[in-house]
């Protein structure tokens, strides 16, 4: 079922109607109850909460008109996609997956393997300030931790997605990462491309409409259906000919472009809401 009372053809017609350019297709998400498909969401923030207005889709000044970190010159800087599972921790998931890119691009260092924490991030940090499945979090108060301490890697704390303590190993103390800083860039996309092709991703919050669990392929457009929530990923590439950016997001290899997606220009608020760059 595409959205809660229409099928994955009606909405394809309705895709094909407004004359976007992507397609819907059944999914493990999009199999969920509304329910559950909120609970792949996590960024707890009021819907009206949006930050800078959209500064329009002009080429930025050094940036080239295409950049992709999973294709550099045949070289991939990105790690593998993950899944946040039953859990709204896709701050958790959005940042820990830009600190790692950001780490493999600022330090060339292709075909990442490092794989971090994300149960460290939201079951320790977060948890200490409210966040769990059920509430979400804000991307700007994990990253507050990334700097201040570090996160371990993710064998020193596997992740599960249900709320559990904070558990790390012993020796958790010799075994983290830390970021130096993080930029701010929502509502200005020149910036945002100049950043992604020179410093890496970027994390990038959006929201999320019922239309959305059920992409499969092209460059989304919102067509129909409710807001669902708000959602974090992480901007790995874009395309000015097709319009788009790039994001990696946390709902497993089986959703949409092997777990990627490609969004246009303007849509969702994916530019203006909360985009933080990483200086590794």
């Amino acid at each position: 079922m595409a959205n809660e009372g229409m099928t994955t053809a009606a909405l394809q017609a309705s895709i094909q109607q407004a004359g976007a350019q992507w397609q819907a297709g059944d999914s493990p998400i999009s199999a969920l109850s509304p329910e559950q498909r909120v609970r792949r969401l996590g960024l707890a923030v009021p819907m009206n909460d949006l930050q800078m207005p959209f500064m329009g889709v002009m080429s930025a000044v050094a940036a080239p008109a295409k950049f992709d970190l999973r294709n550099v010159a045949g070289t991939n800087y990105i790690t593998n996609v993950r899944d946040q599972g039953d859990c709204g921790s896709c701050v958790a998931f959005g940042c820990i997956a830009t600190i790692e890119g950001s780490i493999a691009w600022q330090q060339k260092k292709p075909n990442p393997t490092m794989h971090l924490s994300e149960a460290h991030l939201f079951y320790c940090y977060g948890a200490t300030e409210g966040a769990n499945c059920g509430t979400g979090w804000w991307p700007e108060k994990a990253f507050a931790h990334c700097i201040a301490t570090g996160i371990v890697d993710d064998l020193c704390f596997p992740y599960v997605p249900v709320n559990q303590p904070c558990k790390v190993c012993d020796d958790w103390k010799t075994r983290l990462t830390r970021i130096a800083s993080t930029t701010g860039l929502a509502g200005n996309a020149s910036a945002m491309k100049q950043w992604i092709s020179s410093k890496g991703p970027l994390v990038g919050c959006l929201i999320v409409y019922d239309d959305f669990f059920s992409y499969k392929s092209g460059v989304y457009k919102h067509v129909s259906g409710a807001q669902a929530g708000g959602h974090c990923v992480s901007i790995v590439g874009y395309d000015d000919a097709a319009g788009c950016w790039v994001c990696k997001n946390s709902w497993g290899p089986l959703w949409g472009e092997a777990g990627f997606f490609r969004i246009a220009y303007g849509q969702c608020n994916i530019e203006t809401w909360r985009v933080f760059g990483v200086n590794a």
